[in-house]
């Protein structure tokens, strides 16, 4: 049976619907009931949309790129379910950003090792993450950070990459907080934000400018 205290749905993007050590390590070490839904559950946007369960957590996958055909995909329509706070990492990041209309780019070499992020934006979700955590990453594929989903604020940035960006208590990462266990705050944060008061429930302008403001930042001082 599911509950919603402290546990998180967890929407496996790889082809055979598995999820990684590392995820179930993390979310345990959090003190977490985790359940695993393939990407090709049926129905997916339905099962989320009437769950118990508030937070979801949506996998990486190491073998697929979203530009191609028959890669893994979800029903664009579970970005907008409301009451629902919703974490996607690398993979389900780029496919997030794919399916609201940002180009995708692909570099020329894989990205993968430990790197430090700019932080654009102060959001709650840095609470108690000091800065100086190196981000795990593994991806060739990669959003530019002037080229976010409408609507989605970009919160840190690697080079002109985005590296994790947010709307609401939502929020989309390229690298893996969940990878490391010095970056398992990130996601501890994210566990403890409480959902909108109800389903209907929107944030304002003034909440999304309460919520966090720009830093400086180099690229836009040309």
């Amino acid at each position: 049976m599911e509950t919603s205290q402290r546990s998180v749905g967890i929407v496996s993007m790889t082809r055979t619907g598995n999820i990684s050590d590392a995820v179930r390590g993390c979310f345990g070490a959090l003190g977490c009931d985790i359940y695993v839904y393939p990407w090709y559950t049926d129905d997916l946007y339905e099962l989320i949309k009437a769950s118990s369960l508030t937070h979801w957590f949506f996998t990486g996958n190491t073998h697929d790129y979203v530009t191609e055909f028959g890669s893994p995909t979800i029903d664009a329509r579970i970005y907008k379910i409301r009451g629902k706070l919703m974490f996607f990492v690398c993979y389900s990041h780029q496919l997030l950003c794919k399916q609201l209309g940002s180009p995708i780019h692909t570099a020329e070499r894989r990205i993968k090792g430990d790197y430090m992020l700019m932080r654009m934006k102060k959001d709650e979700l840095w609470d108690g993450v000091s800065g100086s955590e190196p981000f795990m990453a593994w991806y060739k594929q990669y959003v530019h950070c002037t080229q976010p989903p409408r609507g989605w604020k970009v919160i840190a940035r690697f080079g002109g990459h985005i590296a994790a960006m947010q709307r609401g208590h939502n929020y989309s990462f390229q690298v893996h907080p969940e990878r490391r266990t010095e970056t398992y705050k990130i996601l501890e944060n994210w566990l403890n934000m409480l959902p909108p008061i109800s389903e209907g429930a929107e944030y304002s302008v003034l909440q999304e400018w309460l919520r966090g403001w720009s830093f400086f930042d180099p690229l836009d001082s040309n």
